[in-house]
């Protein structure tokens, strides 16, 4: 369920947990009434975990200032937090955020002038008075960039599988056309079954079962990922083939062909997701938080035709910055003959 009241404590994240986890999760002290800017997607999401330290990693400690960025950086904390305790996440969430202005979007069979009147009893982050400790935190980061790290990086984990993030800077965060163009590359590279990542590293391959590619955006920074799991054998051979299909991406581009099939695709997705509570809701505060004009499900899949291979040609020749790409492998431990024939491919 989409709890409403979790909002009560002022965050402006909402839980997607059902009622019997979320108490659970109370119960065994990962989250309190308290907390409210916990985001908890299930536990025992390893993807999820993952996603949070390649982020964390490949972006460095930086303050990003719009509601939605703890939900976009940390998926699956849920998996951690039992490890780590209540205290600790709530002390790594106030070292690298700073409290921003109140965004709630609802849709779905709410009554709105009751919803209404229970978010206007909340204060706004705006005006809540803050510690000295998150002033001089927002000062520190007050008119800088964040720094992105260019390297290839190998971070130790529990879980049995190896997890790849090969992560590009973007130049600049897109605006609506490079959105959209950005969202058909996607599926062309790694979002949808006939994409070239799935065709190259599972059907063909075999060396994994999860693979796909996406993108984050804050409000100051922007990246484009691959991302791909598999047992530690298969970590070499994975990673070369991964290697190989950005190669050719960034080289010789699209054809025309997928673009067409990427886009079919994409506004199939369009109207099926428009029936979605969901899916509506994610795109409401998506227009809201990017600055991008409210369309509706025509107009949406009418800009996703728009996209031609040589907007896309543009786009990774503009937008992205391809050298400074990095690496991050996750995961139960590679040997020092592995991680050698790793840094061979990607240093």
């Amino acid at each position: 369920c989409h709890r409403l009241d979790a909002v009560h404590a002022g965050a402006g994240v909402q839980h997607h947990v059902t009622r019997r986890q979320f108490d659970a999760l109370l119960a065994i002290g990962v989250v309190d009434d308290q907390l409210a800017t916990v985001v908890v997607f299930g536990v025992g999401d390893e993807q999820g975990a993952a996603h949070v330290g390649a982020h964390l990693f490949a972006g460095g400690r930086h303050v990003h200032h719009r509601p939605i960025d703890m939900v976009a950086i940390v998926v699956g904390v849920a998996a951690i937090s039992v490890e780590l305790g209540r205290e600790d996440l709530a002390s790594w969430y106030e070292s690298r955020f700073v409290r921003g202005k109140l965004c709630v979007c609802i849709a779905g069979n709410f009554d709105g002038d009751d919803a209404a009147e229970k978010l206007s009893r909340l204060p706004e982050h705006e005006h809540l008075p803050a510690v000295h400790a998150e002033k001089a935190l927002a000062a520190q980061y007050q008119n800088q960039k964040p720094v992105w790290k260019s390297c290839v990086r190998f971070i130790k984990s529990k879980f049995r599988q190896e997890q790849f993030f090969l992560l590009y800077p973007l130049h600049e965060v897109p605006d609506e056309k490079s959105y959209y163009t950005l969202a058909v590359l996607n599926a062309v590279a790694g979002d949808t079954m006939s994409s070239r990542l799935f065709q190259a590293l599972r059907e063909k391959g075999g060396w994994c079962y999860n693979v796909y590619s996406f993108s984050t955006f804050y409000a100051d920074a922007a990246c484009w990922c691959a991302y791909a799991s598999s047992a530690r054998q298969s970590a070499v051979k994975i990673l070369a083939s991964l290697h190989e299909e950005m190669e050719k991406l960034f080289t010789h581009g699209v054809t025309g062909e997928e673009v067409d099939a990427a886009r079919e695709h994409l506004s199939g997705e369009e109207l099926i997701s428009d029936a979605d509570i969901e899916s509506r809701m994610k795109m409401l505060e998506r227009c809201y938080d990017s600055g991008f004009a409210f369309r509706s499900a025509d107009e949406r899949t009418e800009l996703i035709r728009q996209v031609t291979k040589d907007d896309i040609d543009q786009l990774m020749k503009t937008l992205f910055d391809v050298r400074n790409r990095s690496l991050v492998v996750y995961g139960p431990g590679l040997s020092r003959r592995e991680k050698n024939g790793i840094l061979k491919l990607y240093s």
